[in-house]
């Protein structure tokens, strides 16, 4: 999204939005604009890692107290109750590597407790380490509540600095979680190397990884009603991974550019959860092709408008419920696919209405060029809220139509109709045309008329960048 996108979506940011969003620029955005809405951004459990250590150096008692909340699964409603009596858990004070000071007692004159916290932290860290082995621990204090990891990796932890999700670096992506060579429990429990399955060698087992897996897109398609998009996955673990979770959050990002497709992937246009809980995937050491399909509703952009060798994938992978998992011999070189499920309707509205306004952007001068001065057929007009065909349209499902009607009609044009004087000033409608011409509205309603379409679904329109809406509109 661009500049002004961003800051009109932060300026009306509210606490919901800030504790949901899976969009790690957005999160970005917030937590530099937005200190009234730190403790709410806190309590978000899809933040990306250097995200969450940027707000626990922050100090600040409401913040400490939902990222707290946060790792024991309390709810927002009483994480703004009690912000500012709770006091952050041992855990937090290890993991920043010294106890925090209290944002509202910065001085050395108000340290008063006479006690320090080192000794609960060293007999803590003790225990830890003697029933659960420091790789567990370690796992267990960053991974978060739900067990969720990001797939960006963003770069410093600088408190006067929000890290950004674009900050990744290759190094990030190398690095590999302490103690991973651990033995699994199946190797340590007498049951042998860990091999399992008919004859010897069959099968290795494969413990999740702490870190996401990395996605690399190799090719976007559109495929009966869905937006296909291959991928090479890889391991952020040198011994492979496995995906077992149920709400793997995925983004799809591409160009906000309508330069053809030029420029950084900074636009989501494809968002939805996808579940491996029932058949888990299985990546192997050197990676495996995932195919992922996004459902109707789950895309905003078709597949002829992103450039797939600029276009990348981020998202927030499940671990909650994590569990090793047979890695079968060929699963190297085989396909997975996986479907989309439902997603965060709150995010999908943003990125739909997003892509809306890049749609439009995009085929403004090629209407302005093409069509303006002639009769075209109007073959739908929608607005945010409007209750017709037996529904309440929102900006996915304004844009799922006009994909649609995309694929059906190759022509079709999005116009904004505030933005062209042939409509009636204020209406704030997403207009869909075919942009084939002609010189009198009866042969726009005669195309209608081939078509098989209904008068309420086509008519002719009469397309200009002057004048004004008087006459521009021919019903069948």
């Amino acid at each position: 999204m661009d500049s002004t996108q961003l800051t009109d979506i932060v300026e009306q940011a509210d606490a919901r939005l800030a504790s949901t969003t899976p969009n790690q620029e957005i999160q970005a955005a917030l937590a530099q604009n937005r200190p009234d809405l730190w403790a709410a951004l806190a309590s978000n459990p899809m933040l990306y890692p250097e995200l969450v250590s940027w707000l626990y150096q922050l100090q600040d008692d409401a913040v400490l107290a939902a990222l707290s909340g946060r790792r024991t699964c309390a709810s927002p409603s009483t994480m703004g109750t009690a912000a500012q009596s709770q006091t952050p858990a041992a855990w937090v004070w290890v993991a920043d590597g010294a106890p925090p000071q209290n944002a509202g007692h910065a001085g050395a004159e108000d340290q008063s407790f006479g006690w320090s916290p080192v000794p609960l932290i060293a007999a803590a860290v003790i225990i830890l380490l003697v029933i659960g082995g420091i790789g567990t621990w370690r796992l267990g204090l960053f991974g978060g509540d739900d067990g969720r990891t990001p797939s960006v990796a963003a770069g410093g932890s600088d408190p006067a600095r929000t890290p950004s999700p674009s900050d990744a670096t290759d190094e990030d992506a190398k690095d590999e979680e302490p103690n991973r060579d651990a033995p699994t429990p199946a190797e340590s429990n007498g049951s042998g190397s860990g091999r399992s399955g008919p004859g010897a060698g069959a099968a290795d087992r494969v413990a999740p990884c702490a870190r996401a897996p990395q996605f690399a897109v190799r090719s976007v398609s559109d495929q009966d009603g869905e937006l296909e998009v291959t991928t090479e996955v890889t391991p952020s673990c040198a011994k492979g991974d496995v995906l077992t979770g149920a709400a793997n959050s995925i983004m799809l990002y591409a160009s906000s550019s309508t330069a053809g497709g030029s420029g950084a992937a900074d636009m989501v246009v494809a968002y939805a959860d996808f579940d491996f809980s029932s058949s888990p995937l299985v990546i192997p050491p050197d990676g495996r092709t995932l195919v992922l399909r996004f459902a109707a509703g789950y895309f905003f952009r078709s597949a002829s408008d992103i450039n797939a060798s600029s276009a990348m994938i981020s998202g927030d992978i499940d671990r909650s419920g994590a569990s090793d998992a047979v890695m079968v011999g060929d699963d190297a070189s085989t396909t997975a696919i996986a479907a989309s499920g439902a997603g965060d309707g709150q995010a999908a509205e943003v990125f739909a209405a997003d892509n809306l306004r890049w749609q439009a952007d995009h085929d403004r001068p090629i209407a302005v060029s093409g069509v303006s001065g002639y009769w075209v057929p109007q073959v739908s007009s929608k607005r945010l809220g409007l209750y017709a065909e037996g529904m309440t349209w929102s900006s996915p499902a304004i844009m799922q139509e006009f994909l649609s009607l995309r694929e059906q009609f190759p022509q079709a044009l999005l116009l904004f109709s505030d933005e062209w004087s042939v409509f009636d000033a204020g209406g704030g409608w997403w207009v869909t045309i075919v942009g084939i011409t002609f010189s009198t509205a009866e042969g726009a309603n005669a195309w209608c008329d081939s078509q098989g379409l209904d008068g309420e679904h086509c008519f002719a329109k009469y397309i200009d960048t002057n004048g004004s809406s008087a006459g521009t509109t021919r019903n069948r």
